[in-house]
């Protein structure tokens, strides 16, 4: 019994350092900066490095500070204002709250906090996230948008117009918009290029001038070019400006060949778009597609989908291919959630039926988590725990599966409610042999007074 209790002892011990490892690894992990606060005092006793690099200050200094230290005094009435609301939860997320940097500086954060227990302790989580930038996103696109009314305005786009010889004709307002350099500057003039590069090189109205081909053209703009589908002779390109605004911005450019009479190219005019904003958006997507990949394509937990009206399974992650013992993804969707379940559930109920059930649940409720006895490919079955999420993207519903393993689980509580049986048998005999002590105890003291007598 000894023996047992002490691999039960190594094993929960075990299990605790494993969660404690994963807990900290999502803890430091996280992109958001995380920081956890006395109720009470509102002093820090938690904090990841991420918030570190958004205040600037280490660990050690920020579990000496509380949360009036890293806000702006002047700031501090909307600020605990807004985490009154977000702890009432009138509010989801406080935005735009200024954080008071180490070196005075001050960055903007959007919040999201709540009340938990640690160690039978209140406290206060808050998860901030870094719009810094953002706001000097959006602060640009001020800027941009205030152009563009300029542009609406004149009626008309940025444009310019060269002649043969390269020489600027014809520099509208919009040009100066966009390049803060006025039509003086540039007619008459070669120097088109000094608007957008700091060396000296070819656009693509100079391009056309010069009866450049599609290959020259395609080269000159790394392969973002193409012909213009509208006009004839003219091109578009793609390309990142440094130079423009505060931190570069992305033009979209078409040119298309000025003719005579006769045919002959006497010139190109050329327009610009501000396409920034686009590629951001683009970039964002691509960078939360790539994240979402990894996640779904790494993560540890089983996950797959299903959809209507057949609900076989549409995909699964590596880990769900490994989990069911398929050969691939490929093999696992050829399957439904009763093709990986035995014919009955503990219960009694039949899988098929209560699978079907759980899924109603599911796409009626939003999400459903419940315990199930699932079955490999191989055969073999085993408990697991199943989450079902309703998604849609695309007018498409479709539900989410993430299965969990418990097998390891479901053995540690059954040693458990085993040890806590044979500790309460141990009890009921203790107590049993010390009552029966004390009656021997009294009958001899009363054997001793007979003897007296």
């Amino acid at each position: 019994m000894g023996k047992k209790n002490e691999d039960a002892a190594v094993q929960k011990n075990e299990l605790s350092l494993q969660s404690e490892d994963k807990f900290r690894a999502i803890f430091e992990g996280v992109n958001d900066g995380i920081l956890v606060a006395d109720a009470k005092t509102r002093k820090f006793i938690l904090a990841n490095s991420r918030i570190c690099e958004i205040t600037g200050y280490s660990q050690e200094e920020l579990l000496k500070l509380s949360v009036n230290d890293i806000h702006p005094k002047k700031d501090l009435p909307r600020v605990i204002s807004e985490f009154t609301k977000l702890l009432q939860r009138k509010i989801i997320t406080a935005k735009d709250i200024p954080v008071l940097r180490k070196d005075k500086g001050v960055v903007y954060c959007d919040i999201n906090s709540k009340v938990v227990k640690i160690g039978g302790q209140e406290c206060l989580v808050g998860f901030f996230r870094d719009i810094t930038e953002r706001r000097k996103r959006d602060e640009t696109v001020k800027q941009s948008e205030q152009k563009l009314s300029q542009i609406i305005q004149g009626s008309s786009v940025a444009t310019f117009v060269i002649d043969k010889n390269h020489k600027v004709i014809y520099w509208n307002s919009a040009c100066k918009n966009l390049t803060g350099i006025p039509a003086g500057r540039m007619i008459g003039k070669d120097k088109q290029w000094s608007a957008f590069y700091k060396e000296k090189r070819s656009l693509l109205a100079d391009m056309i001038v010069d009866g450049a081909k599609e290959s020259e053209i395609n080269k000159l703009y790394e392969g973002k070019s193409k012909k213009s589908l509208v006009l004839e002779g003219a091109y578009e390109a793609e390309k990142f400006l440094p130079k423009l605004g505060k931190s570069g911005r992305w033009l979209l450019f078409t040119a298309a060949p000025l003719k005579n009479s006769k045919g002959q190219i006497t010139g190109a005019i050329e327009t610009l778009q501000d396409v920034t904003e686009r590629k951001i958006v683009e970039e964002e997507l691509k960078e939360s597609e790539e994240r979402y990949r990894i996640l779904y394509e790494s993560s540890w937990d089983a996950i797959m989908t299903l959809a209507p009206p057949s609900w076989l399974f549409t995909s699964g992650n590596p880990a769900t291919v490994k989990l069911f013992g398929a050969r691939n993804e490929k093999e696992f969707i050829t399957k439904g959630p009763w093709d990986v379940s035995p014919e009955y559930q503990p219960d009694g109920a039949p899988s098929s039926d209560k699978a079907k059930k759980m899924i109603e649940k599911a796409m009626k409720e939003g999400s459903n988590f419940f315990e199930w006895t699932h079955k490999k490919l191989s055969g073999e079955d085993f408990p697991a725990s199943v989450l079902l999420t309703r998604m849609k993207i695309k007018n498409q519903t479709f539900l989410q599966a993430t299965v969990r393993d418990v097998t390891e689980q479901k053995k540690a509580e059954e040693e458990l409610k085993s040890k806590i049986e044979e500790l309460e048998r141990f009890n009921k005999l203790s107590v049993g042999r010390e009552l029966k002590m004390i009656e021997l105890k009294k009958r001899i003291k009363e054997l001793e007074e007979l003897r007296k007598k």
